[in-house]
């Protein structure tokens, strides 16, 4: 099937936001500018760059007209250049291309003709290559009661990957939250749960390896990451009211923190997570809940791993982590 420009309402908006990342804008403009799919327009947000960003952009669009340029006066940050290149968008369906990943050419194609065929789906991803890691696929959640499942725990999308139905999206008020400095996607995908809630809408990640996103081992992450995992702790508070946990912010955050444990902080912890667990299970049918009960198997084995070993309830704990791994080894490295 070949799909060809309509000039006045572009099938689909792809959505990028760069800030100096010229090192490897060419090639992701580049994978995007070769699609198999053509009726797409190409929103770029400059995000007040400093380096050669803006002059290998304006290459570009001299080269295709589909590009669309525009350029911040100050850097505000992904999220609200985001959701201006969606507010200027024109496409039926958004898609999320970040300036250092490749796009396989079949994906948006892909992408498109299955959110045609599902039209109760808001959220389309795929599956991602790491770069980095020649052969290491990462496959996320797939059906929608395996991301629903996740939710509450991580982020269930490959930010990058994803294909959202714009009137949807629009309609339920939906946008990235600006507050975040990072986790961004992961605060949309859980407002986007809340704001579905009962309206028959779905979420869904296709198994397909349809891009290939760069991880950047050389650069220090720690940093970074913690900051993340803020955020994250954040999407997910609010989501404990709708599941009825009664938990602290700063619980949250001890959970996805990699720093060591006591013995009490532990168990205080894993009970948390087990009414997590149960909260995400009672939204879900019954033959539904054995990927949540996974999910907390993994997220204990985890918890365990970080106890201090500073008295024999320590040495303990960390004994039993390890035959903790050895009997459900399989189901933990799904997703570790």
């Amino acid at each position: 099937m070949v799909y060809f420009m309509n000039k006045d309402l572009p099938k689909i908006s792809v959505i990028m936001s760069v800030f100096n990342g010229c090192e490897f804008l060419s090639e992701a403009v580049e994978s995007i500018l070769s699609q198999s799919f053509y009726d797409y327009e190409f929103i770029i947000v400059n995000d007040a760059s400093t380096d050669n960003t803006d002059q290998v952009l304006f290459e570009f669009q001299k080269r295709d007209s589909r590009i669309k340029i525009i350029t911040n006066a100050y850097n505000m940050g992904i999220a609200k250049s985001l959701n201006m290149a969606i507010s200027l968008s024109r496409g039926e369906f958004i898609a999320r291309m970040d300036a250092d990943d490749y796009s396989f050419p079949e994906r948006l194609k892909k992408q498109y003709e299955f959110m045609v065929e599902h039209t109760d789906i808001i959220v389309c991803g795929t599956s991602m290559s790491i770069h980095e890691e020649p052969g290491n696929n990462k496959t996320p959640p797939l059906s929608h009661e395996e991301i629903i499942s996740h939710i509450a725990f991580d982020c269930p999308f490959y930010h990058s990957t994803v294909m959202i139905r714009k009137e949807t999206f629009l309609k339920l008020g939906a946008s990235y939250p600006e507050s975040y400095k990072k986790a961004q996607d992961y605060g949309l995908w859980v407002s986007l749960f809340l704001l579905t809630i009962g309206e028959g809408y779905r979420f869904i990640n296709l198994p397909d390896v349809l891009l290939k996103h760069r991880v950047h081992p050389e650069k220090e992450r720690d940093d970074y990451y913690n900051e993340q995992l803020l955020y994250s702790a954040e999407s997910q508070f609010k989501l404990m009211p709708y599941l009825g946990v009664k938990v602290n912010f700063n619980s949250l955050v001890e959970i996805n923190f990699r720093n060591k444990l006591s013995g009490y902080e532990i168990i205080r912890l894993n009970k948390i997570l087990k009414q997590i667990a149960v909260g995400v299970m009672l939204l879900l049918a019954p033959k539904d809940r054995g990927y949540v009960h996974d999910i907390l198997i993994a997220k204990q084995y985890k918890l365990y791993s970080r106890s201090k070993i500073s008295n024999l309830f320590g040495v303990l704990l960390k004994i039993y982590s390890r035959l903790f791994y050895f009997s459900n080894r399989k189901k933990i490295r799904l997703f570790l």
